[in-house]
């Protein structure tokens, strides 16, 4: 059975790894996507394809990429896709609860997926195995 490359992350190197950018301001050349770009490749992966957040225009915007499977329940390094008002926003999951993002005017912060956020949930997206390569 060949795992996730997401469990073969150990926890402490995500927790070290975001003690780097918490607090980090959000910025025109910093935004959640590429805060997400970013964390996957300090721990080692890239996507094969890529494409501008800001330019997504429908709530099924990560199946039409071959690097996403959509799973019905966010759990640690799935992406979390919401939507308020006509813009989308994403997040990392770090456990089924909680999340980190970058978000204007806050910065990098962890939040709860709590009634606060759940309404805004369009879904949560899984690298798949098959489509991630190792940065080497």
């Amino acid at each position: 059975m060949e795992l996730s490359p997401r469990f073969l992350i150990r926890q402490s190197t995500i927790h070290d790894l975001l003690k780097e950018y918490l607090g980090r301001p959000f910025s025109k050349d910093f935004d959640c996507w590429v805060f997400i770009k970013e964390i996957w490749g300090r721990l080692g992966y890239s996507f094969t394809e890529d494409f501008p957040f800001g330019g997504i225009v429908d709530d099924s915007c990560f199946v039409y990429f071959e690097d996403w499977d959509r799973v019905s329940v966010g759990d640690r390094l799935d992406v979390l896709l919401l939507k308020k008002k006509k813009r989308y926003h994403c997040g990392l999951m770090l456990n089924m609860s909680s999340f980190v993002h970058c978000r204007y005017p806050v910065g990098v912060a962890i939040d709860s997926l709590t009634e606060t956020w759940k309404p805004f949930v369009v879904g949560f997206y899984r690298l798949k195995n098959g489509r991630i390569r190792t940065n080497n």
